[in-house]
């Protein structure tokens, strides 16, 4: 991808971090940093979550301070 080819700089510097580093785990968390990941992962099939489910005993000891993440309800 040469330096003329159409897309913003953010597109390009996605693509080449994705070839160069395609076998080392790098990609969901660029994906994560620049705002993507859902619309990359849902584009093909995917649906992750975000953010972990808090434990039911944690939950329960906070007497009503912490509710549980609406992605695990």
């Amino acid at each position: 991808m040469g330096p003329d080819t159409p897309g913003t700089f953010e597109d390009k510097l996605l693509h080449e971090r994705r070839v160069e580093l395609a076998f080392e785990n790098h990609r969901w968390f660029d994906l994560l940093r620049f705002g993507r990941a859902m619309d990359v992962m849902q584009a093909k099939g995917f649906r992750p979550k975000q953010c972990f489910p808090i434990p039911q005993r944690e939950i329960d000891v906070s007497h009503g301070v912490l509710q549980q993440n609406p992605e695990h309800e």
